[in-house]
């Protein structure tokens, strides 16, 4: 392992037996190593310290597990070791938040550090504001706190009124988890650097509903914002100066099933956005909308997004909960049961989802390229997943541009990042 540049470690599924904390001591110690990803890997054994670790400029350390993590203070005092032995050399980090140290985080320099991501349940709670924490990765480029939250909101700065100025005066993406603080008032401090913005549940509502993978109480925990906190929100953040988002993701429960208080908002203040991807949820769960008329509540959701004149990629979530069961049963014999599937789902699948996404085609800017739509899983499916339309225009001219939209779907979906304790 003398000339590796990359060494990859995956466990899939992630490991039930843990491995001696040495393996990682022999790999991360290769002279000429800068790239390490370490992926559902637990370890055990007397650890002392790991010692002649290279200089790595990457490390991708997850424990991609689906339930809570027990006992990881082992992972932990491994994990901080080599935390110790790279912070003034690694530029990238992407770790499992079950094994992180904040007060190591924070007591560490790092000075080449641009992409900083923590995923998972965090255990114990911060011990300060996460701007603290982080105030010394001032060279940050990309911060992901995708963070499992109790109730409790997460708080950037110290106190509502701090006129400190933004730690990470160089960002260009930042993803929150909510609940968020409503009177923190960072979030008008925000960079001009800053292009995406992130702000969503973890786990997505849409997990929490339908993934029956996730333990109790995780899946009831958090639910997503109302719409006026979500525009609340978005004002405070639009009021930085110069700031020009090209990417936006929102996660909220609308106030009314066809009309819309956040989407107007989200045209007015980001104009220049070419990427939007909204999780938008009924009111109240059971009313659904009828099957006949998806395309016509798309068209009245959507309508205000027809200013976003850069908008290239939309995908939504527009809570479609008339979704035909898959599965049909065919015969019930004793004890035997068969099913089929249902041609009802595929006549949704095929034919409502691809209204709803022509509709919204011919309804936005023409530089729309593709609609992604949320297919609701059922089952053992899962979640869901994206289904991605390409949108088509014609050349023809004479001011009828619309007659001459189509879409075409995708044969490959797009199946979501699935949600991991860390």
């Amino acid at each position: 392992m003398h000339h590796l540049y990359e060494i990859a470690l995956f466990f899939e599924p992630p490991a039930f037996h843990r491995h001696p904390w040495t393996l990682l001591q022999m790999v991360a110690s290769a002279p000429t190593l800068r790239k390490l990803s370490v992926s559902g890997l637990r370890l055990s054994g007397s650890f002392t310290s790991l010692n002649g670790i290279a200089p790595l400029k990457y490390l991708d350390y997850m424990a991609l597990k689906t339930d809570p993590i027990e006992n990881a203070a082992p992972d932990m005092l491994v994990l901080s070791s080599l935390l110790r032995a790279i912070h003034m050399t690694v530029e990238t980090l992407l770790l499992s938040a079950p094994f992180v140290s904040l007060p190591l985080i924070q007591h560490l320099e790092w000075p080449r550090l641009h992409t900083f991501t923590v995923r998972g349940q965090t255990t114990p709670s911060p011990p300060a504001p996460y701007a603290r924490v982080f105030s010394n990765m001032s060279c940050l480029r990309r911060l992901s706190l995708d963070v499992l939250l109790d109730a409790k909101a997460l708080d950037i700065t110290s106190a509502p009124t701090s006129l400190a100025p933004f730690p990470w005066p160089e960002l260009e993406h930042l993803s929150l988890p909510v609940p968020l603080p409503e009177d923190d008032q960072m979030y008008g401090q925000l960079p001009h650097t800053l292009r995406s913005l992130a702000v969503l549940c973890n786990p997505l509502h849409i997990f929490a509903t339908h993934d029956f993978s996730l333990p109790h109480p995780y899946a009831k925990n958090p639910s997503p914002p109302l719409s006026p906190v979500t525009a609340s929100l978005l004002r405070r953040c639009a009021a930085s100066p110069g700031l020009r988002l090209s990417k936006l993701e929102i996660e909220y429960r609308a106030s009314s099933h066809r009309s819309d208080d956040v989407l107007p908002l989200v045209a007015a203040l980001f104009p220049h956005l070419e990427e939007l991807t909204i999780y938008r949820y009924r009111p109240s769960h059971g009313d659904g909308y009828s099957d006949e008329l998806a395309h016509e509540t798309a068209a009245a959701v959507m309508e205000p997004l027809a200013a976003l004149a850069a908008l290239r990629v939309l995908r939504a979530h527009l809570d479609f909960d008339f979704r035909p069961d898959p599965l049909q049963v065919f015969s019930e014999i004793r004890f035997s049961t068969t099913c089929r599937w249902n041609p009802k789902d595929n006549v949704f699948r095929y034919g409502t989802m691809r209204d709803v996404a022509l509709v919204t085609a011919r309804q936005l800017a023409p530089a729309l390229k593709e609609v992604w739509l949320w297919m609701l899983g059922a089952y053992e499916f899962g979640p869901g997943w994206w289904e991605v339309f390409v949108v088509e225009r014609a050349t023809a001219g004479g001011g009828e541009e619309d007659k001459y939209v189509n879409v075409r779907q995708e044969r490959e979906v797009v199946n979501p990042r699935p949600f991991t304790f860390g």
